[in-house]
């Protein structure tokens, strides 16, 4: 354990001292995208409201589960609010979470990683996603959401520690990481998801371009480790609310499950609204896309049939379930660090 921490350590400088420029490249994207909201000096939708009756806000955010979100807002605001003080933290956070995003995928990769500015395209397209543009326009809880993703992919990073190296002990960082996004930001359940997937197809990306060719079952191993973190959290964060509305007295609202439409409105309906909102996002039909989406799926597809006619494992995900043709040691079962 002290032997992988000692290592990661040492991964972790190498990296930052290795990513200047990307760094460089974060901050300036930062700048482009949102530097009229660290140097404009207006409020936006609702900043009023917590300026004007802080106590209210956070019963609000209380009865819906947003527990988390006022946990943080009292720890960083300790029951005031200053919007400027909110932008800059939140812009601050933000950068550190595309420059962890990045470690976590150089970490994954490896010896494979490409030790190029390739890597700045993940931090670029995550920084100006259509999202953002409205999610960051509620000053009022902006730092609160920035620090629960930044949460997300450090409880990512613990969870491929805890894939990679065996202890268990990296699980309990990243539950206490998740469990602390979801009560802050619902919607932060799928990020986690998403980062999970992408995160075991690189491992299998690996392991093809490194000839180790598991058995089923370790990859199986492997996606229960990710599922068992999300699935405890996710009670962990239902039982959290639900104590902490039952100490406070305060009464659940339903301002969140009224927005989900599945079993309420006729099944057409519900795809109807589906296929609406996939041909918005396609074809650019709103102020928050524009066609470099169509472009990029075009792109996408046909560097899939690409690789599928040149037979690629890592796109297939054909994994080989015979051994190795050259064992390793028992002693050298457990790689910390990609050479």
């Amino acid at each position: 354990m002290k032997e992988f921490i000692g290592n990661e350590k040492k991964l972790i400088t190498s990296f930052l001292k290795n990513s200047k420029i990307v760094v460089l490249i974060i901050v300036f994207f930062i700048l482009l995208t949102y530097g009229i909201k660290i140097f404009y000096y207006g409020f936006s939708i609702d900043t009023e409201v917590i300026i004007n009756n802080y106590d209210l806000q956070m019963n609000a955010w209380q009865s819906i589960g947003r527990t988390g979100l006022v946990f943080t807002k009292d720890l960083f605001f300790n029951g005031t609010f200053n919007p400027y003080i909110a932008n800059f933290l939140t812009y601050i956070t933000l950068g550190v979470a595309c420059v962890s995003i990045c470690y976590l995928t150089e970490r994954i990769l490896g010896n494979q990683s490409s030790k190029s500015l390739s890597i700045i395209v993940i931090p670029i397209l995550f920084l100006t996603h259509p999202i953002f543009a409205e999610q960051f326009n509620f000053i009022l809880q902006s730092f609160e959401v920035s620090l629960a993703i930044l949460f997300v992919i450090l409880a990512a990073l613990f969870s491929y520690f805890y894939i990679e190296s065996g202890y268990k002990t990296f699980s309990i960082p990243a539950i206490i990481l998740y469990t602390w996004a979801i009560v802050t930001y619902q919607s932060l359940i799928m990020f986690y998801i998403s980062i999970a997937i992408a995160s075991f197809l690189l491992i299998v990306y690996v392991d093809e371009r490194n000839g180790n060719n598991r058995k089923f079952k370790d990859y199986l191993w492997i996606s229960i480790k990710y599922f068992s973190i999300f699935l405890v959290s996710l009670i962990l964060s239902q039982v959290l609310v639900k104590l902490i509305l039952k100490v406070k007295g305060i009464q659940s609202t339903s301002y969140l499950t009224d927005q989900i439409i599945w079993g309420k409105v006729p099944l057409n309906e519900v795809i109807s609204n589906i296929k609406t909102a996939v041909y918005n996002v396609i074809f650019a039909n709103s102020i928050f896309y524009n066609y470099a989406f169509l472009f990029g799926i075009i792109m996408i597809i046909c560097l899939f049939i690409y690789k599928i006619f040149n037979r690629n494992k890592s796109l297939l995900l054909e994994i080989n379930e015979e051994k190795e043709l050259n064992q390793k040691p028992k002693d050298q079962e457990k790689t910390y660090i990609h050479q």
